[in-house]
């Protein structure tokens, strides 16, 4: 992945001319040549231990380095080749600097990539007034959120709760920043959870089974002392230990929570998102929730007995995003 990122980076002749930095660097300042190359080497050993979806701004210092290995490489063509002339090397390399912005400009153009906006959105849409969601759709949604809510004040009734920040200390100084109620409501959990979790981030002897307890214990709390005053949601990647007790029911890209075990299903909401021209992970991944949610909600119309109003509901869909077909690619449920 750190190589296919190169060109969108850098384009043919920058590579080619970091290679020529790193000889003569090899050649005329051993110093700084291995201190780069262990620069180099430690980020790209560094990142590759991560399997996160913005894996890309961990290769920023390799990129750095790449820059001033291709910066020495230019200083390095000209005294080798002997060219006196500056005004024609100049013309040369500006040359070539323009030709990596016409390469790279609309490969690394995102002024019209809206997708991420959009689908926090239609996810806050999916829940009604000062509803609580539990999520840690942290790259799709929750990071996107902070920027709406508290900048642009869209649907700040919202109570947001990261789940897997949950279990860093620092987040609950947040989380009493923002929703004290909240925490007055769980802090024996919230405080019994701290006093354990301290312990490993300290270094000091710990249980992480006692550990895993309390925190579950803790999340357990948060949907039960909030239960009837609001209304409680997950997205869909929660893990089931943590909503015992709870039935989910599909409600546009959520899961609405209920102790009850009727039939508790409203419209689907529209999808409102604009398509970017150019896909990538982000897209993909997202486009993959959006389709999911569709199948959930047709699954659990089937699931009622609803299963003509699930085939044209589906096929409805399909129709109007056609791009869902790579993710929804069987009926055999129906």
């Amino acid at each position: 992945y750190f190589l296919n990122t190169l060109l969108p980076e850098f384009f043919y002749f920058p590579v080619l001319l970091s290679c020529f930095g790193i000889i003569s660097l090899f050649k005329k300042n051993k110093q700084l040549f291995y201190f780069t190359s262990l620069l180099f080497v430690t980020c790209i050993f560094y990142s590759i231990n991560y399997d996160i979806h913005d894996i890309d701004s961990y290769f920023l210092l390799s990129y750095f380095i790449i820059a001033i290995w291709t910066g020495i490489g230019v200083l390095s063509v000209i005294q080798w080749s002997k060219i006196k002339n500056i005004a024609f090397i100049s013309i040369v390399f500006i040359i070539l600097l323009i030709s990596i912005i016409i390469y790279n400009y609309d490969r690394v153009d995102e002024s019209k990539n809206y997708i991420v906006e959009d689908y926090t959105k239609d996810l806050l849409q999916s829940i009604e007034p000062n509803g609580l969601v539990i999520s840690y759709q942290w790259d799709y949604f929750v990071s996107a959120a902070y920027y709406l809510q508290i900048v642009e004040h869209y649907r700040p009734d919202v109570i947001i709760i990261d789940k897997e920040l949950l279990r860093r200390s620092w987040y609950y100084v947040q989380l009493k920043s923002r929703y004290p109620g909240l925490i007055n409501l769980i802090r024996k959990e919230m405080d019994d959870f701290l006093r354990e979790l301290k312990k490993f981030e300290h270094d000091e002897p710990y249980n992480p089974q006692v550990i895993e307890y309390y925190y579950a214990r803790l999340i357990k709390s948060i949907i039960d002392e909030n239960y009837g005053e609001k209304n409680i949601y997950i997205t869909p990647e929660i893990e089931s230990q943590y909503i015992s007790g709870y039935n989910e029911y599909p409600n546009g890209l959520v899961f609405k929570l209920s102790k009850g075990n009727g039939k508790l299903i409203g419209p689907m909401n529209e999808f409102n998102y604009r398509l970017p021209k150019r896909k990538n992970k982000y897209t993909d991944g997202i486009l993959s929730l959006y389709a999911r949610a569709t199948y959930n909600y047709a699954l659990y119309l089937n699931r009622i007995g609803e299963k003509e109003k699930a085939k044209t509901y589906l096929n409805h869909i399909l129709l109007k995003h056609p791009e869902f077909k790579y993710y929804i690619n069987t009926y055999e449920n129906f």
